[in-house]
């Protein structure tokens, strides 16, 4: 899901009307079934303004990079492919940020979650332990 070729098709994808509409009855009927983690730009104002529980995740940009280069395999990323790659995510956020159909933005009821420094486990603790504060049977596998 995050190869070049998905990120830059997702990310023209999202400009679309019609594509957008088409996804968010498909994404609206999943969140019927009940408590769900989605994953995405949108998810706190668009597609679940409703959500009992939204977090908005940050980093720093170049941690952003290393994760995104040791998503494809590199392991240790030199500095120049790091920027490189930082660059790419930061013209993909500028666009996000600025296109007129759901702009990417926290929602204003969003706790903001920094997660630079935290490995991928952690990073799910902190937004489990969020999802538990506000709602104590969040994360028991059990549907409403």
């Amino acid at each position: 899901l995050r190869t070049d070729l998905v990120t830059a098709r997702v990310s023209s994808a999202a400009r679309l009307p019609a594509v957008r509409n088409w996804l968010l009855g498909h994404q609206r009927a999943l969140g019927r079934w009940g408590r769900l983690v989605a994953d995405g730009r949108d998810m706190g104002t668009v597609v679940f303004p409703g959500a009992g529980t939204k977090v908005f995740l940050e980093a720093d940009l170049t941690e952003r990079a290393r994760r995104r280069l040791r998503d494809r395999g590199v392991a240790e990323p030199d500095p120049e492919t790091t920027a490189r790659e930082a660059e790419r995510l930061e013209a993909r956020d500028r666009k996000d940020r600025t296109r007129e159909t759901a702009p990417l933005r926290a929602a204003p009821d969003a706790v903001r979650l920094d997660t630079t420094g935290l490995d991928f486990d952690a990073q799910v603790e902190a937004v489990v332990a969020l999802a538990r504060e506000a709602d104590p049977d969040a994360g028991s596998g059990q549907m409403r």
